[in-house]
């Protein structure tokens, strides 16, 4: 009893583990989001206009976050409005469904791509186009399944040949002979049409006299005895678009060419067919739809994944967002209203935040990691982890994670004693690191004369890619490697990278890993302070205005030869740089960091010395330094910057790292500098404006304004913008 007692004591008493937690959105800047997990990996396929990629990723929240690849590229004449891409397994092959038309619209079909192997990221080649030859017309939005031991194809499409804009897309089904093949001996069957006043938008092409009328993008769930086929609906340009249902029951092997078996899905109550999931004014969410089905790691949970409008009435400016669904007594999936993005939610079940690969080991313990001396010494003291070898064997520690896409690993070290110098053998090497992602590994290793890596180009085999003779010292290793997978070197601070190389492509699970390895004749023993491993949505080190960057012709905008990016203005109009490549902004929430030098301060009330801006959905993180303080735009100051801190003193010139955590689910920002917190705020937030569509860009911005009278000067050694989680 008094155990017992105690027991409820202590729970009472202490505080209550955090909830691990996300928050919408979970892609930026995403539109038909196709999910799929296999073998502890999420796969999202999306196709850009010209291009398919996939992004592959150890977590579901996370995937906004890993690395986007492309895996195929449509050929003349049907490479324009590259649509839908829609990733299926099938028979230990992978097979990629998508929309493509010659550049007129009326001419949109649909091609699948086939895997040479098992491996989701391919690579593909084309099976070619798949198509009923009696019913050959427009049709986007292909989704393949298995049922009763045949395969079937069902998609939207048009009646007939018509080039109206007001021709119904209906829903369409066909039996396949292979992934590629419609049955020749039976045509397609129409099994929808978009009949209902929810399903049919007025606005868009008001000279139809009937509306247009949608069933598009369709998924396929198979469960409880019931094949259900979840549509969009309405028009993707609209905050009315929305996911409708149809099913058919599979008691007594009913036929799906059947298009009687058919029924539009009606609520318990209701009469007439209603919509599934659609917008949810009250909690700012408009246009969900395109959509694809998923489960958490474990399997135990139900996910969808669907695109919805940035803002109300951003049209086709959208972005990627999950949440978990259920299922009703009556054995219907049930999505519910779509969720805020200022909601927390619970991670999917089995997914942790380790998962997202972010390690800050500062090594006062071993927590987590493994380590393994194989007969030498791997251990933890003295707040450094101490690696030994003297036996030919690899002396270690790891930890089972990494990041999905780019990312940095930061590590001081010291080598108290080389195993010799040269190209680094199995058993020599005098440290050696690792950080695998599960597509690409980075491979490095610190010799007495260099560094040597594993590249994409060296067969496997250790080249040096830094000659430097290096010291038994401590010293600081920085690798940044960005989502062109390829790494760039920096020691000891130094402005300019020391090498930089391309990562091989390699599927070992996600690792992080230190080891040395040495002989009785030639020992290794290394020293590691700190090992910090990040998930980076974009960084830069200025060697140069990479393709990445757009430069304004204003002032002096220059990579000067230290390595420092130079902005220096007096004309009354910003020096500005930004990066808007769609998966430069973050997807979640954010740090974003950067090191700065204002040597010239301009002070009057419309210039701006140093200012910074980040573009994440719907929020705007807004920084602007000047010598009396910090200002920022909130969500309350109509669009105006406010002072939220003062300096005082003479105008500070020297260098200083300043830091922004944000997060776009609570719309709270913290300002610090040099890691003190100086500030916090609530972001700015914009509606849609079709007259200023860039406003809505992901993308970071960075800008000094001068005039002749009051000129504005800075310097950026680096930036970096990674995951807040």
């Amino acid at each position: 009893m008094k155990l017992l007692l105690w027991t409820l004591l202590l729970a009472l008493l202490l505080p209550a583990l955090p909830t691990q937690a996300y928050y919408n959105v979970i892609m930026s800047w995403a539109a038909d989001p196709n999910v799929r997990y296999h073998n502890g990996f999420y796969y999202w396929t999306h196709a850009t206009g010209n291009k398919i990629f996939i992004n592959k990723s150890k977590t579901l929240t996370g995937i906004g976050l890993s690395t986007q690849r492309p895996v195929y590229t449509p050929q003349s004449p049907y490479n324009n409005a590259v649509w839908g891409a829609e990733l299926i397994p099938y028979n230990n092959k992978w097979y990629i469904y998508y929309t493509a038309d010659n550049g007129q619209n009326v001419n949109h079909r649909i091609f699948v791509l086939e895997s040479e192997g098992s491996d989701p990221m391919g690579p593909y080649t084309l099976k070619g186009r798949v198509y009923d030859a009696n019913n050959d017309y427009w049709a986007i939005g292909p989704n393949m399944f298995q049922y009763n031991g045949k395969l079937y194809l069902i998609w939207s499409g048009h009646a007939d040949g018509s080039t109206s804009v007001c021709v119904k897309q209906n829903t369409y089904i066909a039996e396949l002979t292979n992934p590629w093949t419609v049955n020749p001996n039976k045509s397609r069957v129409q099994i929808s049409t978009p009949n209902q006043p929810w399903e049919i938008n007025y606005d868009i092409h008001p000279n139809c006299q009937n509306g247009k009328g949608v069933q598009e993008s369709h998924e396929v769930l198979i469960r409880n005895n019931k094949i259900f086929v979840v549509y969009s609906s309405n028009h993707s340009l609209t905050d009315d678009y929305k996911l409708g249902m149809i099913w058919m029951s599979t008691a007594n092997n009913q036929d799906p060419l059947v298009a009687s078996n058919w029924q539009k899905y009606t609520p318990a109550g209701a009469s007439s067919p209603q919509p599934v999931f659609s917008k949810n004014a009250a909690n700012g969410v408009y246009g969900p739809g395109s959509h694809s089905f998923t489960t958490s790691p474990d399997g135990t949970e139900d996910y969808i994944v669907y695109h919805a409008a940035i803002v109300s009435g951003s049209q086709w400016y959208r972005n990627g967002r999950t949440q978990k669904f259920t299922w009703d007594a009556n054995g219907f999936p049930s999505f519910g209203v779509p969720v805020s993005t200022s909601t927390n939610l619970a991670l999917p079940s089995g997914e942790t935040d380790d998962a997202y690969g972010a390690v800050e080991r500062y090594w006062d313990s071993a927590i987590g990691w493994t380590l393994d001396p194989a007969g030498g010494t791997a251990a933890v003291s003295g707040g450094q982890l101490h690696l030994a070898s003297n036996n030919g064997s690899h002396s270690n520690m790891m930890k089972n994670i990494a990041p999905s896409g780019g990312f940095s690993l930061d590590f001081r070290a010291r080598v108290t004693d080389f195993a010799g110098s040269g190209v680094p053998q199995n058993d020599k090497n005098s440290l050696g690191t690792k950080v695998s992602t599960g597509y690409v590994r980075l491979m490095v290793s610190v010799q007495s004369d260099g560094i040597y890596a594993i590249t994409a180009n060296s067969n496997g085999d250790w080249v040096k890619v830094y000659n430097m003779a290096i010291d038994s010292n401590w010293h600081d290793y920085y690798i940044r490697v960005g989502k062109s997978d390829i790494a760039n070197l920096y020691i000891d601070g130094a402005a300019a990278k020391a090498a930089n190389w391309p990562l091989p492509v390699n599927a070992e699970s996600p690792r992080i890993a230190h080891w040395v390895a040495g002989t009785s004749a030639d020992a290794a023993e290394a020293y590691v302070d700190h090992t910090i491993v990040r998930s980076e949505f974009y960084s830069d080190h200025w060697d140069s205005i990479t393709a990445d960057w757009e430069a304004n012709s204003q002032g002096t905008i220059e990579i000067n030869p230290g390595g420092l990016l130079h902005m220096a203005n007096a004309t009354g109009v910003a020096s500005s740089i930004k990066n808007e490549r769609k998966d430069a902004a973050p997807a979640g929430p954010y740090v974003y960091e950067f090191k700065a030098q204002i040597t010239d301060y301009s002070s009057s009330a419309t210039t701006e010395s140093l200012a910074t801006k980040i573009v994440s959905d719907n929020k705007r993180m807004m920084l602007h330094i000047e010598s009396d303080g910090l200002y920022v735009k909130t969500a309350t100051s109509g669009g105006n910057w406010v002072k939220v801190y003062s300096l005082t003193g003479d105008p500070d010139h020297q260098w200083h790292v300043w830091r922004v955590e944000a997060n776009h689910g609570t719309g709270q920002a913290k300002a610090f500098k040099d890691g003190v917190e100086l500030a916090s705020w609530t972001m700015e937030e914009f509606g849609w404006n079709p007259s200023n569509e860039a406003q809505v860009h992901p993308g970071i911005h960075l800008w000094t304004k001068g005039t002749t009278a009051d000129p504005s000067e800075v310097y950026i050694d680096w930036m970096r913008v990674y995951s807040g989680k």
